[in-house]
């Protein structure tokens, strides 16, 4: 349960030991905490506004999990070790959030560097399902803590880096979210900054063909069949073969 005195939103971060545990923040306040969790190791030096906690777990998701259970703010904005978080944006966010309670989970904008939209985003508030929230980013993912611990909902740790499926786990994460009732929204506002390219850009090859085949086998079932006919109908040109296409559709990679 959330304090009344707790901090509003955690900001959780997920490292490696060997990467140094960077954080970091473009404004932090008392509402906001900073929570690094770190899987590999100790990391030699510390922020003395960052609460830093130390996991045998490994993987991304196996990370994300380990902020939910660890977060002391009501909500959570999910971010890497090498994103800039615009924490001042966040208000906007949590604002969302208290004005409309039946919303469990907000995405928002992400930008690069160079203050260029990573990629395409609606122009107006959205509502999520399953059909729209593909591409969306876990850095690009506000969640109501509380929401997703009554449902117990949690990041599929067989998929995401460090995992042998190592992309679709945001995916996974927000329609097991939708298919629990709470409902989720796209918010245009920017909130982080991080490189232009990801995990979810290698498109058309073997080896992440297999792991979108797996991705939409745990979103839709038995319905997954025509779900990957439709989606290789939809990205035919980026296939890299006809033959990949095929193997893609009937199931039969690798």
């Amino acid at each position: 349960m959330v304090k009344n005195d707790s901090p509003r939103i955690t900001v959780g971060f997920s490292t490696l030991a060997a990467r140094g545990g960077g954080c970091e923040m473009s404004f932090s306040g008392n509402d906001i905490e900073v929570l690094l969790v770190v899987q590999g190791g100790e990391i030699k030096s510390k922020q003395p506004h960052v609460r830093v906690i130390y996991t045998s777990s490994f993987g991304l998701s196996a990370s994300r999990n380990c902020v939910i259970e660890s977060a002391s703010g009501r909500y959570i904005l999910f971010a890497d070790d090498d994103c800039v978080v615009l924490t001042e944006r966040l208000a906007s966010v949590v604002e969302y959030f208290e004005n409309n309670p039946e919303i469990g989970l907000i995405a928002a904008r992400s930008e690069d560097f160079s203050g260029n939209l990573r990629k395409k985003f609606p122009s107006r508030i959205k509502f999520l399902n399953k059909w729209n929230s593909g591409r969306i980013g876990s850095i690009e993912i506000v969640v109501d803590r509380i929401r997703l611990l009554d449902a117990g909902v949690r990041f599929d740790t067989a998929f995401g880096l460090g995992s042998h499926n190592y992309m679709g786990e945001e995916y996974i994460f927000i329609t097991d979210l939708l298919k629990k009732g709470i409902k989720a929204v796209f918010l245009p506002v920017t909130i982080v900054r991080h490189e232009q390219e990801s995990t979810g850009s290698l498109f058309g090859f073997e080896s992440d063909l297999r792991v979108r085949l797996a991705v939409l086998d745990r979103v839709f079932g038995c319905s997954a069949p025509l779900i990957r006919l439709v989606f290789a109908l939809k990205h035919i040109r980026k296939f890299h073969s006809f033959r990949l296409a095929l193997a893609f559709i009937f199931g039969r990679l690798g």
